[in-house]
């Protein structure tokens, strides 16, 4: 059921970004066809123009259609994410399908993030005060820890756990409510690379990949209540002998990801540049044409 399920919401995806492709390229057959049609019959001084027209007209009828139509998926997509995060608090904008929610459980700050992958991030506050990595073993782990000093624990055949403390990583791997819990954070079935990861101030869970269908109100509560406990079990365990002070990139990502204004700001900006740098380099080409003439 949930192989299929999963490639039901792939395959969905897929099949709506190749219908959207396959109706632009026949709207600009037929508006090619039209303009072919009507061109016998125009003056000979307005066939010159009949080529930017066609095109004028597929760009300016189809951009309005695409841009009506992707507003109403996103905005249709984010009401959908807010009703399943609702539990944790009002949503915000980060991007147009990148959002974050902040709230609190168990009296504990929680911050869940979710961007376009899709990809979803949960974070429980809590104050370990080491690094372990927990998930499925592979050459990027094991490249990981020949580079570093970090130790690798095995959870199952599959599964491992990479820490700054050995001793404190085999005691987290051992200690059974976190053990616990971690099983019900990385229980897999749906294809999707689910990782969880002890950080200075804070839990994390990461999903990418995953099944949107199954991302219901239900489900970010099972996955919350298990990260709190986890949080719980993680500051139970006796202090790292190798303590990492809390603090730079990881805390800012944690709690802050910036905005939806700061995202357009930039997107405008990158897109000024461009204009600005084409239209630069098409002035030069006009300008040195001109003077080899």
């Amino acid at each position: 059921m949930a192989g299929r399920r999963i490639a039901t919401s792939w395959g969905r995806g897929l099949l709506v970004g190749c219908g959207i492709q396959a109706a632009a390229i026949g709207w600009l057959v037929v508006v090619a066809v039209a303009f072919g049609l009507l061109y016998p019959y125009l003056p000979r001084d307005a066939q010159a123009f009949v080529v930017p027209l066609a095109l004028g007209t597929w760009i300016g009828t189809l951009l309005p259609v695409l841009f009506v139509g992707m507003l109403v998926v996103t905005l249709r997509h984010n009401a959908r994410l807010d009703r399943a995060f609702a539990d944790i608090g009002p949503g915000r904008a980060l991007a147009p399908v990148a959002r974050g929610w902040t709230g609190e459980r168990g009296g504990r700050r929680v911050d869940a993030w979710f961007s376009k992958g899709p990809q979803l991030e949960l974070y429980v506050e809590g104050a370990p005060r080491t690094e372990v990595g927990v998930g499925r073993g592979g050459a990027v782990q094991r490249f990981a820890v020949r580079v570093t000093d970090r130790v690798t624990v095995p959870l199952d055949e599959d599964r491992v756990a990479i820490g700054l403390d050995g001793d404190w990583t085999r005691r987290l791997v051992a200690d059974p409510r976190a053990r616990a819990a971690l099983d019900g954070l990385l229980a897999e079935g749906d294809g999707a690379l689910r990782t969880v990861h002890v950080e200075p101030d804070a839990v994390k869970f990461t999903a990418r990949y995953f099944d949107l269908d199954r991302l219901d109100r239900d489900e970010v509560q099972r996955l919350l209540g298990l990260l709190v406990a986890f949080a719980h079990a993680v500051d139970a365990l006796p202090a790292s002998a190798r303590p990492v002070a809390p603090g730079g990139l990881g805390s800012r990502l944690r709690t802050r990801r910036g905005s939806l204004a700061s995202f357009l700001g930039i997107t405008c900006g990158c897109t000024f540049v461009l204009i600005l740098f084409a239209g630069t380099t098409a002035a030069i080409i006009v300008l040195a044409t001109q003077a080899g003439g």
